[in-house]
This record gives C-alpha cells, structure tokens and sequence, in this order.
C-alpha cells in the first residue's frame, strides 16, 4: 500500500492504469476485515458484515478510480477496481449490480482471457440469472480442464448445484474441492467448502430452491467470488 502510494504520487509513475492498480489494492484492503471470519475462515461476500469494512478505504479507493479515468488507456486493473467498486458501494449484498459485473467480465475475457476471469463472470451470471444460466456458463468455459485442479472450480459447481436443489451432486464437488485443502495439510482456506457441506447436513432439502435471480447471493468474488465473489477475484479475488 506505501509503495502504490508513492507511485501514484510521483510522475512519471502515476499514470492512468498506476492509479487503476492503487483503487484496486484499496478497494480489497477495505474489504479485509470481514473476509475471515472468528475461525479464521475465509467469508463469502454475502455473507460478510458491511459494517466492518473500512469506509475511509473504500472512499480513497473510489477516488482512486475516479482519477484512473484519465487519458484513453484501459487496463485490466481499470475492470478489476471497477468491478471491486460496485461490490464496496453496494449497501447490501442484494444492492449489487451484477448486470454491470457481468459486462465488465466479458470485457476482461476480451482483454486478458482465462478460464478464472470466465468461473468468475459465470458466478455473476448465476447471481444475475439463477445458478442454471451460472452452471450452463461454467460448461461453457473454454479450456475449462485447466480448472480441473481450481478448488474454487468445485466449489463453484457444488454451490450452484445445492441452490438447485441438486444436493447429491452437490455434495460430490464440495467433497472434490475439500480434497485439496487436506493435501495442504489441513489449511482452512475454503470456508465455503466447509459451509456448503454444513448446509448439506442441516438445511432442508429444498432450501437451495428458494434462491431466485435475485435471491442467489455472490460467494467469492472472492474466491470465485464464492466473491465462491468472488471477491470478487479475477485472480480469484472477487468472490470473497
């Protein structure tokens, strides 16, 4: 944070996508204190307390943003701190605009494309649309193999799948995503892993199916954005 500070105060180092880059780093910094949870567990972005974040970040990372519209260039840092703007300036999770999120994914994919930017845009898809659009979205990903080994791939996939109600198939990609975490000596970095199969457990059976367009809520973006959110990352960032 000191150092994109000093960039963006300093010419010639403080261009267009410099200041595009800080908004982004502010923008997710604000957001740090209701990511992990009291197990140290990583929270999906609906589920996180707003009021925990840190407002004076978000308004320096807007402002950030806001200078970033300078000149002609637009860079992918320009569509990551756009799309973490929306998720900070949404009061409630229900606020967000997905149908903006979406389009600035397929703008990513034309920019920088990779099966992680495209998980990422299916997530806002099923948040848009309901997890059937989300799943037909994750299928349709271009060299999806190469997320075979992505735990927030299964994580996704388990997600959508327990909103449809489909809770065995759910429970087969939260089990492949949990794999993984244990081959990492037991780390506890998918929590909502861990919350799927708790919901698995315990919820109703039919409770996923009461999830419209509008009910779905983002997970990642920041994993997947589960924000799986999500974040929220394109990196991964944007699902939690």
């Amino acid at each position: 944070m000191r150092l994109i500070r000093l960039l963006v105060d300093h010419a010639p180092a403080a261009t267009s996508a410099t200041h595009a880059l800080a908004a982004l780093m502010y923008l997710g910094a604000a957001r740090l204190p209701g990511r992990i949870n009291e197990l140290g567990e990583l929270t999906v972005l609906a589920e996180q307390d707003r009021s925990r974040w840190d407002a004076s970040l978000i308004a320096e990372g807007l402002a950030l943003l806001e200078r970033s519209a300078t000149g002609t260039e637009l860079s992918v840092y320009h569509i990551e701190a756009t799309i973490a703007g929306l998720h900070a300036s949404a009061r409630r999770a229900a606020d967000t605009q997905w149908a903006e999120i979406v389009g600035l994914y397929e703008l990513h994919l034309k920019l920088r494309p990779s099966p992680v930017v495209a998980l990422n845009r299916a997530m806002a898809v099923a948040e848009l649309e309901g997890p059937a659009a989300g799943l037909a979205a994750i299928a349709a990903i271009p060299g999806a193999e190469r997320l075979r080994d992505y735990p927030f791939h299964a994580a996704a996939l388990g997600e959508l799948e327990l909103r449809r109600g489909n809770r065995d198939v759910a429970a087969r990609a939260f089990s492949e995503c949990a794999r993984p975490r244990a081959q990492r000596g037991g780390a506890r970095v998918l929590g909502a892993t861990d919350r799927g199969e708790h919901r698995l457990t315990h919820a109703p059976p039919k409770a996923a199916t009461t999830l419209g367009a509008k009910g779905d809520q983002q997970q990642n973006s920041e994993g997947v954005g589960l924000g799986v959110r999500v974040p929220v990352e394109t990196r991964g960032h944007d699902r939690c």
